[in-house]
This record gives C-alpha cells, structure tokens and sequence, in this order.
C-alpha cells in the first residue's frame, strides 16, 4: 500500500506542475527552482488531505484517548500509508533540490549557531 502511495505522490510531483501552470510547461528539463515549486504544489495536496482525513477519523471518536488507540481500521492504514509514501517521495524530491533547502545560509551562518 505505501508502494502505491509512493507512485501516486511521484505521478502527482509531475502531473499537478502541468495543471498548475495551465499546460505551459516546457519540454526541457526543469530547473531546480521548478523542481522545489513542483514539491511545494505536492505536499499542499498532501497537506489538505491529511487535515481532512484526520477531521473524519476525529469526528469517529468520542474524544476519547481509548477511542484513538484500539479503533484502528482500513481508513488508519490508508490515511497512514498515505503518510508513508508522501514522506518518501518529499525525501526525493528535497534530494533533487537540496541547495534551496538552506533558504539563503551559508555555512558562516550555520557556524554561528
């Protein structure tokens, strides 16, 4: 299941670039800023899926500690796997882009932490 995951977030990585920019994507390779845009476009799809999947699982439990804990069913696996295999992809896709990870510091500013 997480495998599954893994290549829908990876067909995502691609296909959400083409919608985002109206189909105007260029033959070339991309740059590295395009591909950290095309990660950025991802995990906001990631993101407001796990929001909404963590609201429907909240709203199964009476608030309940015991609740979370022993009702564990196929919406976990999924909502979890999902998890799984967006955290992988996004590690790939950070590889691709690693020298934008730093947001603008050098290894003087990091020193000097």
């Amino acid at each position: 299941l997480a495998l599954g995951w893994c290549c829908i977030w990876f067909l995502l990585h691609h296909i959400l670039w083409v919608v985002w920019q109206c189909g105007r994507v260029p033959l070339r390779c991309p740059s590295m800023l395009d591909r950290y845009r095309r990660r950025l476009c991802r995990s906001q799809v990631y993101c407001t899926l796990a929001v909404l999947g963590s609201i429907r699982l909240l709203m199964r439990c009476r608030w309940d500690a015991d609740d979370l804990l022993h009702i564990f069913d196929v919406e976990h696996q999924v909502l979890f796997t999902m998890a799984v295999g967006h955290w992988l992809v996004a590690v790939w896709e950070d590889m691709q882009c690693w020298r934008l990870l730093g947001a603008g510091m050098d290894s003087s500013i990091a020193g000097s932490m």
